[in-house]
């Protein structure tokens, strides 16, 4: 590694693991991103490409639930989504403002996991506690959404044969 191109790795140590730290968000990774190697000239060119994954990325998007737009932004393909929530006021001034002054950015709203039984939550949406993953089932966690539940046990007098 060279001054003139530096990398810094970081690396978290918090109690829960680094589930925690990832937000939900679930951005596919475009053509741009895997070519980054060799278009800028260093580290070594990925051995795969956008279309080898984007089957996998639709199959992770139906089973954990991804809600987000179409945006048509090639930089970030679009994928298999659930209704994304409305942007608030504030995020839509935001979105407009930006829009008005800058023809080549967008404001979106995140690709985020919330599980497929979100839409189910009785939360208040003004308060955004749907956002945040309030409901028990809202938040995705390798123990409520990849991990097999065991089957009921037999009772303390079943014989094992």
């Amino acid at each position: 590694m060279s001054r003139e191109k530096p990398f810094d790795w970081i690396r978290g140590y918090q109690v829960g693991g680094k589930s925690i730290m990832w937000a939900r968000q679930t951005q596919r990774w475009s053509d741009f991103d895997f070519e980054g190697p060799a278009r800028d000239g260093f580290a070594v060119d990925w051995p795969i490409r956008y279309k080898d994954l984007a089957p996998w990325y639709s199959y992770v998007e139906k089973f954990v639930g991804i809600s987000g737009n179409r945006d048509g932004l090639p930089n970030l393909p679009d994928g298999e989504f659930l209704p994304a929530l409305d942007l608030t006021c504030v995020e839509n001034y935001f979105k407009e403002t930006v829009a008005k002054k800058y023809k080549d950015r967008h404001v979106i709203y995140g690709r985020c996991a919330t599980s497929r039984n979100q839409r189910h939550c009785t939360c208040s949406r003004a308060g955004g506690s749907v956002r945040r993953g309030h409901c028990a089932s809202a938040a995705v966690r390798s123990g409520a959404t990849t991990i097999p539940i065991p089957p009921p046990s037999p009772g303390p007098n079943a014989r094992v044969i």
